[in-house]
């Protein structure tokens, strides 16, 4: 049986072929392409999300939730291919890369936003009953007041960039928790991924 060409990777900058490591999860990997993937991948998230921030914090912007988002998603799926490809060049199956996807799904949740139990509504309402009539109606009045003044500001123009930014806040939360478990599963990556050693010859994939 003849061995395919691939049937062992280069560990070869100038040699790798970087858009099949990164998007084709049908191959192999070396220790040495993966390190550099990895850190390739990594820098290439950190300028795209504080991009996409410096856009959201001037002004709620598509291109800012673009860049953000790109980063996360399509970061993460290269740091998947390169965790396949690495499993496949040590022999073993691809299906134990998936815990690269953790980071992005508490990201996911971060960003979703939460609803109220009935209890908590229950409570609030408790509590709105029992405030004294004349403190209720000043608050009722403030927050009448405030919604006023975020109108105003909204009807001038470039007003919509100086109200408060709520998605850049949940995007901020988001991007901290992704961070947060990126760094714990970098670290298992570098610790185990960057260590298997390499099969000799074909493997069971046929790389």
């Amino acid at each position: 049986m003849t061995k395919n060409r691939n049937s062992k990777a280069p560990d070869n900058f100038a040699a790798t072929r970087w858009p099949e490591q990164f998007f084709w999860p049908f191959g192999r990997t070396s220790k040495g392409e993966f390190g550099r993937g990895w850190l390739m991948v990594v820098l290439g998230q950190i300028i795209l999300v504080l991009a996409g921030l410096a856009l959201l914090s001037s002004r709620i912007s598509l291109a800012g939730i673009v860049l953000v988002f790109s980063g996360l998603f399509i970061g993460s799926w290269m740091i998947w291919v390169l965790h396949i490809r690495r499993l496949h060049d040590n022999g073993r199956s691809g299906w134990w890369a998936l815990f690269v996807f953790v980071p992005i799904l508490v990201a996911i949740m971060v960003m979703v936003p939460k609803k109220r139990s009935d209890q908590q509504l229950a409570g609030l309402a408790q509590m709105e009953q029992q405030l004294d009539p004349n403190t209720a109606k000043i608050d009722r009045a403030k927050a009448q007041k405030r919604k006023s003044r975020r109108a105003m500001r909204a009807k001038r123009p470039g007003g919509s960039k100086r109200a408060p930014n709520v998605l850049l806040m949940k995007t901020g939360a988001s991007v901290t928790a992704y961070s947060f478990f990126a760094m714990l599963m970098s670290l298992l990556s570098l610790i185990v991924f960057q260590r298997m050693p390499s099969t000799k010859g074909v493997n069971r994939w046929n790389n």
